[in-house]
């Protein structure tokens, strides 16, 4: 019994030695304290909760350390403790803006804003990740609900007067809500004493102001490009209206000449017609008159039809010429009309957002990326021992079996392949003689 009893108590020793081992370096550092302090009974000090304990020192570890890895690396750990903490959330956003890496304390602004813990700080940093994203609504809410609690802040009146211009130039201006109203208004006077709100909103706005410009000088050219497209369309359909007439009539002309002409010929060969006993059938004198009338007739419309030639021949050319200068104008319109659409604010070039400073000290977001891990990729290792005879031997059946079925030139290629991964095993030499036996010539490794 005694044996066993001091077996188990090496065990756990053993496993307590490992455990040991296996501490965060992070909880190794506070266990590691030394207590000098005389032992209390339990009744006169109750113990402190491991918990609790650990979270204080992760939070001081967030306030302390200045690498943004062994940061991040403390908050990760102690969320899984309790991530809901306010003091957590509020040291690792301020310590991670002090960093220059606002966006990895997004998440605890998001929580502190919910909680109404640090407010003001929070909601600066929900609208300066907001305008990042170009969501420019949620941005202004965020930051008004963020003026309410610090209006002092340059990098936040900053984003204020940005987004202001924003919502001033906006064609149909979104709906803001009743509480950020408020506080816009409340806070006009602060704005135009504020030099980095003013400079902020004429920056911006100048952009909307040179856009209007453009847009109104292009409208402008659209608007007489296509009243001078009117006009040429409607002198041109005019045009083609009258050469359509003139066609028309001179059409009618050349039947109604037909006509006489037929008439006329009919009437000659009547005066010639005579009877058996050589008298005239047709009565001459009025066939003449008819005739006379006719040519008068046939001279009216030859007149007519060269007037209505000479009415439209100058037409031809002005119908050309308005066609084409048509043609030239409706590429204009259409020009105009696509750099109409093109003209957009081109403010995302022209936009700084600035993370909120905490407690009077600004720092900008930093660009620098950590620098990347190069993975040394493994050194392949060829089997050896027992490893290395099995699949040599598994080789080398398949390759007997090849040179069973004279099949030398598959059964040649396997056993240059034992040699070559396998040239220490027993089933390499058994390889050679089996490869002197398909071709005795040939080198052996």
């Amino acid at each position: 019994m005694n044996r066993r009893v001091c077996a188990s108590v090496i065990g756990m020793a053993v496993v307590c030695a490992a455990v040991a081992g296996m501490l965060d370096p992070l909880d190794a550092c506070q266990a590691a304290e030394p207590t000098t302090a005389p032992k209390e009974t339990p009744t006169t000090a109750p113990a402190k909760e491991p918990g609790v304990q650990s979270l204080a020192h992760y939070v001081k570890v967030i306030k302390t350390d200045k690498d943004p890895s062994v940061v991040l690396r403390a908050y990760t750990r102690a969320c899984a403790l309790n991530r809901m903490d306010p003091e957590l959330n509020s040291v690792y956003m301020r310590r991670m803006l002090l960093l220059g890496r606002p966006r990895a304390a997004y998440t605890s602004a998001r929580i502190l804003s919910a909680q109404d813990a640090d407010a003001g700080l929070a909601w600066a940093m929900i609208g300066y990740m907001m305008g990042r994203s170009n969501k420019y609504l949620d941005a202004l809410t965020a930051t008004a609900r963020a003026l309410e609690f610090n209006s002092d802040d340059p990098s936040i009146m900053n984003n204020a007067g940005q987004l202001a211009a924003w919502f001033d130039n906006a064609k149909a201006p979104p709906r803001l809500g009743n509480r950020e109203k408020r506080i816009m208004d409340k806070l006009k006077d602060k704005f135009s004493k504020s030099q980095a709100y003013k400079d902020a909103y004429a920056r911006i706005n100048s952009i909307y102001v040179d856009c209007k410009k453009q847009r109104s000088t292009l409208e402008g050219r659209l608007t007489t490009a296509q009243n001078e497209y009117n006009k040429v369309r409607t002198e041109e359909l005019t045009l083609r209206a009258n050469i359509k007439r003139i066609n028309s009539q001179i059409i009618q002309q050349n039947k109604k000449l037909e006509e006489l002409e037929k008439d006329l010929r009919r009437n000659r060969n009547r005066l010639n017609v005579v009877d058996e006993m050589g008298r005239y059938i047709y009565n001459r004198r009025a066939i003449l008159a008819e005739n006379t009338r006719i040519e008068r007739e046939i001279e009216n419309a030859e007149k007519k039809k060269i007037d209505l030639q000479k009415e439209g021949a100058p037409m031809v050319p002005k119908i050309r010429v308005s066609t084409a200068l048509g043609l030239k104008l409706r590429k204009d319109i259409s020009g105009y009309s696509r750099s109409l659409k093109t003209i957009k604010p081109a403010i995302l070039r022209q936009l700084r957002w600035d993370p909120p400073a905490v407690d009077g000290v600004f720092t900008a977001e930093t660009t620098n990326l950590p620098p990347k891990i190069r993975i040394k990729p493994k050194p392949t290792t060829r089997p050896t021992g027992s490893a290395a005879e099995i699949a040599a031997g598994k080789k080398l059946k398949i390759a007997k079996l090849y040179a069973s079925n004279d099949k030398p030139n598959h059964a040649r290629a396997i056993i240059l392949e034992i040699l070559e991964k396998y040239p220490k095993t027993k089933a390499a030499s058994q390889a050679r003689v089996l490869l002197e036996s398909l071709s005795p010539e040939s080198n052996v490794p």
